[in-house]
C-alpha cells in the first residue's frame, strides 16, 4: 500500500499537466503555493506592478486623447459617447474637456501625441521589467541573461504588449452606432456589426489571456518546454 502511495506521488511530482496530479497532489500543491506565496512577498511585487500599470496610463491616455485631437471633433464625437459608459463621471469630462482643447489647437495635439507615446512606451518597458524581476522571484532564480539579452526581450514584449492592449482598447471604443459606422465604411453589413458587438468580449478575453500566456513565457529566466497560447493561470488571471 505504501509502495502504490508513493508511486502516486512520484508520478505526480512529474506531472506536465493539471489533470495528470492525484488528489493529495493536489493538497500538496496548495499548501506549497501559499507557503510560496508568504515567503515571496507576492503582495508587495503585486502592489509594484500595480503602481507601474497606473503609471503608464497617464502618457498613454495623452496619446489617445492627441490622436482623437489630430482627428477633429466631427469624427471623435461617437468615440467620446462610447467611452462615457466606460469612463463615466469626472473622467469623462477631463476626457471632453482636453479633446476640445486640442482641437483647437492641431499643432499641440502632435506634439503631444509624440510625448505621450514616447511615456506610454517607457512606463509600459517599466512595468515589463517590473514582471520580469517579479516572475524570477516567483521561480526563485537569479536574473543571469546579459543585458544584450534581456534588454531586447524586454522592449519587444513591451511593443507586442503595447499592441495587444491598442487591440482590446479598440475592441470595447467600436461599438453601437460607431460600430455602424465602421462596418459602413469597411463594406460589411448590419449582421455582421451586431455579431461583433456580441463576439468582442470573448475576442477581448482571449487576446487578454495570450498577453499573460507571453508575459508568463518571456519573462522567466528558465527555459520553457513549450508555448501555450492559453493558460490555466491566464484565464485566472483575466
Amino acid at each position: 500500500m505504501a509502495t502504490q502511495s508513493q508511486e502516486r506521488a512520484d508520478q505526480s511530482q512529474y506531472a506536465e499537466k493539471p489533470g495528470e496530479l492525484s488528489r493529495s497532489a493536489w493538497v500538496r500543491v496548495l499548501r506549497r503555493t501559499v507557503r510560496e506565496f508568504n515567503e515571496d512577498n507576492l503582495t508587495d511585487w503585486a502592489a509594484a506592478l500595480t503602481y507601474y500599470g497606473i503609471v503608464a496610463m497617464f502618457p498613454a491616455l495623452i496619446a489617445l486623447v492627441s490622436i482623437l485631437g489630430l482627428i477633429g471633433t466631427s469624427a471623435t464625437k461617437p468615440i467620446l459617447d462610447n467611452l462615457g459608459s466606460f469612463a463615466p463621471g469626472p473622467a469623462h469630462e477631463i476626457l471632453k474637456n482636453a479633446l476640445n482643447g486640442l482641437t483647437q489647437s492641431r499643432g499641440s495635439a502632435g506634439i503631444l501625441f509624440a510625448v505621450g507615446l514616447v511615456g506610454a512606451l517607457w512606463s509600459a518597458s517599466g512595468y515589463i521589467g517590473a514582471f520580469i524581476r517579479a516572475s524570477n522571484t516567483i521561480w526563485d532564480v537569479e536574473e543571469g541573461r546579459p543585458i544584450w539579452r534581456i534588454l531586447p526581450l524586454r522592449l519587444v514584449v513591451t511593443l507586442v504588449m503595447v499592441i495587444l492592449l491598442a487591440l482590446s482598447a479598440v475592441a470595447v471604443v467600436v461599438t453601437g452606432p460607431l460600430a455602424d459606422k465602421v462596418g459602413k465604411l469597411i463594406g460589411i453589413g448590419g449582421v455582421a456589426v451586431t455579431v461583433w458587438d456580441i463576439a468582442k468580449w470573448p475576442v477581448l478575453i482571449l487576446v487578454v489571456s495570450v498577453m499573460f500566456s507571453i508575459l508568463y513565457y518571456a519573462s522567466p529566466n528558465v527555459r520553457q518546454p513549450s508555448f501555450r497560447w492559453v493558460t490555466p493561470g491566464g484565464v485566472f488571471a483575466v
